[in-house]
């Protein structure tokens, strides 16, 4: 269970509802309702995307009104909206480690390590040489 965070101001609300307009659900609950697996997927896309939408099973509103708080308190999100069976949650998604810088390697340095190894290089022949082969 992850802490819950600060309401969410009205601005932001906004813009967040916005953005999930065009969202797809992510998860679904089936006949299985909120089971642990289910609240472990949501974490994942909650972490990976920090917005999201959810299609909530069950015919009664009530039932998931008690979904949507039930996937609030132990995800740690907060919920955006609730529309019908689609309800789209919000967490603030944590920050990434900062890569290191890949290793750049020149051109002349790439031949270098590429004639390595190699037993005999071929030396070039010059052009008067070729010709006088004939």
């Amino acid at each position: 269970m992850t802490e819950a965070q600060a309401p969410l101001s009205t601005t932001l609300l906004r813009d967040l509802k916005s953005q999930a307009h065009h969202l797809n659900p992510v998860v679904m609950l089936g006949a299985a309702g909120l089971a642990a697996p289910v609240l472990k997927e949501i974490d994942a896309a909650l972490t990976a995307h920090g917005l999201i939408k959810v299609r909530l099973g069950g015919e009664n509103r009530d039932e998931r009104a008690t979904l949507i708080d039930t996937i609030c308190r132990e995800t740690g999100c907060q919920p955006v909206q609730a529309i019908g069976k689609v309800a789209v949650f919000y967490r603030e998604k944590p920050e990434a480690a900062p890569k290191a810088p890949k290793h750049h390697v020149t051109k002349q340095r790439a031949g270098e390590r590429a004639t390595q190894g190699k037993a005999a290089v071929r030396q070039p022949v010059s052009r008067r040489a070729k010709s006088s082969r004939k």
